[in-house]
């Protein structure tokens, strides 16, 4: 009690406050009396920098929101620090009081920094269910020029092990499912404000969607402003050259223009495994008309997670996931909404228990076709494994829900019933799956076996039951 009362009077510029406590005790009572004397709130004097080399002063100082003459904020003091460690140029930061002047109610801050090498070069390996097992190289500049830009060239290359989800070394391929090549140059504080203006150009070849093969080629300007430490907010413009291959009554290639507007409000308490708090994410595309370009449509995706703590280390955690596109213009008449910005489900991150992308319209031979409106539902129950959980071993209970559909049209209340029978069930009707799983902890998230079995199969399509793989949990 004595710590948190110091720390609010801290937050307040209290430095100086007194708080002692008296106990007094009487056969089975306690007496507990408290002194507080918080005296008068300090101002700050000076902010010293110490440590850096590499990293110019003006860097450092354009951090901080802490400023001579105003009180002395615990509050500001952490963001500030935050900040620092934001930028990628330090291995530590300390911010202390170095001396006060009573006379003068005022303190003097020590900023203490350690810089990190500004050149650094990353590989990484991965697993996952819709890209398979993954590769990346990365090399960086944190200080290019010596002004704070950012720079990174980065390549992502991903295959597929196990066709099907069938773990057989007879089905060993090591087919190519996605790459990604390209780099981008980061601005901060742009025009001495607190925003982030980014330039970056990408080369993509995704075949996630079987037989489909989109290649892109695009560059793109962004501008993003962080309001909070949880909320941010940024603006694209995307310039891109589409190639589809495999596709039917799609443009073999098109050029696209478009606006990305993304809204996200991140309170969760751990990025990696989230116990507790939520995630917000909205995100609107606008490609087209006055923009240019031969692709003509706009969508809209919204998600929500929320997690809580049921005791001490039980989570219950749930999503919320739905998503509309329209095409307009010429691109009715050519395709409506481009394969590669349509919505797909099934799989191991979005309705276990179903193959990967088979919910929702087929093709005739049975490829995906993918969809206009999305709705995904995801409830889970991540515990401890009983005489497991000290080698780093949970468990989890999960219900899923989805479908993807061509139109609002095609969806009805009476899709939604789980109690049909097998031959009433058609691609419009809601699927769901229930299962459990294994997780793994490790510092960047659980390594994740689940267990899916569908409640409504399609014949041909669906199996009895499905193993996805995975690192992270599925949201």
């Amino acid at each position: 009690d004595q710590y948190s009362l110091f720390s609010k009077f801290f937050e307040k510029g209290y430095l100086q406050a007194e708080i002692e406590y008296d106990v007094n005790i009487d056969s089975i009572e306690v007496d507990l009396s408290w002194t507080i004397s918080p005296g008068d709130p300090v101002r700050i004097a000076e902010i010293e920098l110490e440590g850096n080399e590499q990293v110019s002063e003006d860097l450092v100082r354009r951090e901080l929101v802490i400023t001579r003459g105003e009180y002395f904020r615990l509050k500001e003091i952490l963001e500030s620090k935050q900040n620092l460690y934001d930028t990628g140029y330090f291995n530590s930061v300390e911010i202390e009081p170095a001396s006060f002047n009573n006379e003068e109610r005022s303190v003097d801050l020590a900023l203490v920094v350690w810089e990190r090498k500004m050149g650094y070069i990353e590989a990484g390996i991965g697993v996952g269910n819709v890209q398979g097992n993954r590769l990346f190289l990365e090399w960086g500049q944190r200080n290019l020029l010596g002004r704070g830009y950012a720079l990174n060239l980065r390549s992502e290359y991903a295959f597929r092990l196990f066709p099907e989800n069938e773990y057989k070394l007879s089905k060993l391929d090591f087919w190519e499912r996605y790459q990604r090549h390209g780099g981008e140059l980061r601005f901060p504080h742009i025009f001495s404000t607190w925003n982030t203006f980014a330039v970056g150009a990408f080369y993509v070849r995704d075949a996630t969607v079987e037989p489909a093969v989109v290649k892109t080629t695009s560059a793109n300007a962004s501008i993003s402003r962080r309001f909070t430490r949880q909320t941010s907010l940024q603006l694209t413009y995307g310039l891109e050259h589409v190639r589809r291959e495999n596709v039917e009554d799609e443009r073999d290639k098109s050029r696209r223009r478009s606006l990305d507007l993304t809204y996200t409000r991140d309170k969760r308490d751990f990025y990696f495994n989230p116990q507790e708090g939520r995630y917000i994410i909205t995100m609107g595309r606008f490609a087209g008309v006055f923009l240019g370009g031969e692709d003509h449509y706009y969508s809209l995706i919204g998600s929500y997670q929320a997690y809580m703590r049921i005791g001490k280390q039980t989570v219950f955690a749930y999503r919320l996931r739905s998503g509309y596109a329209q095409s307009f213009g010429d691109s009715r008449e050519t395709g409506g909404v481009p394969l590669e910005s349509r919505f797909f489900a099934g799989g191991g991150n979005s309705v276990r228990g179903y193959k990967e992308n088979s919910l929702g319209p087929l093709e005739d031979d049975g490829s995906p076709e993918g969809g206009r409106v999305l709705l995904l539902t995801n409830v889970e129950i991540r515990f401890p494994l009983p005489y497991l959980s000290k080698y780093n071993f949970g468990g989890a209970l999960f219900i899923d829900g989805g479908n993807v559909w061509s139109s609002v049209e095609d969806v009805e209340f009476e899709h939604f019933n789980p109690f049909l029978e097998a031959d009433e069930i058609s691609d419009v009707h809601y699927r769901y799956a229930f299962g459990c799983g294994i997780r793994y902890n490790t510092p960047v998230g659980p390594i994740r076996l689940d267990l899916g079995f569908p409640l409504r199969k399609t014949d041909g399509i669906d199996h009895d039951y499905l193993f996805h793989i995975s690192l992270g949990q599925i949201f």
